[in-house]
């Protein structure tokens, strides 16, 4: 029986632990101020966004889940 176990980027799996398993990782979005990005992106991405001027404790940040296409489409790959 083959299988694959679907988490969401919330889930802060690290990629050791599931890029020789059966598990694949659907990244949310995240929204900062109206400006959308995927919470996948990579650590110097995170680096500017926490030191630059986008971010603050005004900021209007949100998540979106994942739209439905973007599920399929990761269940098809291999």
């Amino acid at each position: 029986m083959k299988y694959t176990i679907v988490v969401d980027s919330v889930a802060t799996i690290p990629e050791f632990v599931f890029k020789n398993r059966p598990i694949k990782v659907l990244p949310v979005s995240v929204n900062i101020n109206g400006k959308t990005m995927p919470d996948n992106i990579d650590e110097k991405s995170l680096i500017d966004i926490y030191q630059g001027s986008d971010l603050s404790i005004k900021s209007d940040v949100t998540t979106t889940h994942p739209h439905l296409k973007r599920f399929v489409t990761l269940l098809l790959m291999r």
